[in-house]
């Protein structure tokens, strides 16, 4: 009676240990998964990071050349006056 009560507990014993054990491979992969998802959000916010000064960058450059652009239009309408005036 003894010995089956020992192996009665030792069977309950090992199935509790198995169901932690399935239990924590579960948890396990459900930490993977939500690892994973943070992981390509962290990702995809260092990308648009990156992306967004590079587009900072671009637009400065751009500036740059319409400044310079209308800088030149300014100088050519004045000489192109002058040489108007000049030649009348």
């Amino acid at each position: 009676m003894l010995f089956l009560r020992l192996l009665v507990f030792l069977v309950f014993v090992r199935s509790k240990q198995k169901l932690c054990c399935l239990f924590q491979e579960g948890e396990i992969e459900k930490r993977k998964t939500d690892n994973l998802g943070e992981s390509r959000i962290e990702a995809e916010i260092k990308e648009l990071r990156k992306e967004n000064s590079e587009l900072k960058q671009y637009i400065l450059a751009l500036q740059g050349e319409v400044y310079g652009a209308r800088l030149a239009a300014k100088y050519l309408d004045k000489e192109l006056a002058g040489r108007c005036v000049s030649e009348t």
